[in-house]
């Protein structure tokens, strides 16, 4: 049990402990909501016990979805960032339409990002 060892211990112990109680506090509430984990509920609660995952198999599934959508968002936006680096007159026509979008330089809500059409 080195010291890394032990801090990866503690760290796996307390994302199981987080993606445990989101997973019992959406099931006891019967309402899935409209993302993946809710489309996983779901399709759980459709099926016959002997086609259903336990609990630590959802927890897994989750902990796979959350590294792999880490890793390829890091990946789109580096690759992003490089491009527009690369490309100075796309830089600016991308920073013109989100001036024009959004002038007040707050975040957008999520659901009007559709506007932007170059981003």
């Amino acid at each position: 049990p080195t010291r890394r060892n032990r801090r990866t211990w503690q760290l796996d112990k307390l994302v199981t402990s987080k993606i445990s109680h989101i997973l019992k506090a959406r099931l006891a509430s019967s309402v899935y909501e409209d993302d993946l984990l809710g489309q996983m509920l779901q399709l759980q609660a459709c099926r016959s016990s002997a086609e259903t995952l336990s609990t630590q198999e959802m927890i897994g599934e989750c902990r796979t979805l959350f590294a792999a959508g880490y890793e390829t968002s890091a990946s789109v936006i580096t690759w992003a960032m490089f491009l527009l680096a690369s490309y100075p007159r796309w830089q600016e026509m991308v920073r013109e339409e989100v001036v024009r979008e959004y002038p007040a330089h707050q975040l957008p809500p999520v659901d009007t990002l559709g506007k932007l059409k170059l981003v």
